[in-house]
């Protein structure tokens, strides 16, 4: 046997979730808004670079999946 595709899975690769990073010119910053089935999942946050904005998404996410599969709803 062998896999078609060996890239690996990442938090960009699971549905339902999206995160939207826009770069604020005139702040010199990066607003990250995170979304499951189109609700917002916490706070919109400004981060100082891309690269932490990007982080803390997948840290969200990553939290957000496990309180979904425990069963809870509440917000992060």
């Amino acid at each position: 046997m062998q896999t078609l595709d060996v890239t690996p899975n990442t938090f960009e690769d699971f549905q339902d979730y999206e995160s939207n990073i826009i770069q604020d010119i005139v702040n010199d910053a990066y607003t990250l808004t995170v979304l499951y089935k189109g609700e917002k999942v916490g706070n919109t946050m400004t981060y100082p670079t891309y690269d932490e904005a990007h982080h803390q998404s997948r840290m969200i996410i990553d939290k957000h999946r496990v309180q979904i599969m425990h069963g809870s709803s509440k917000e992060i």
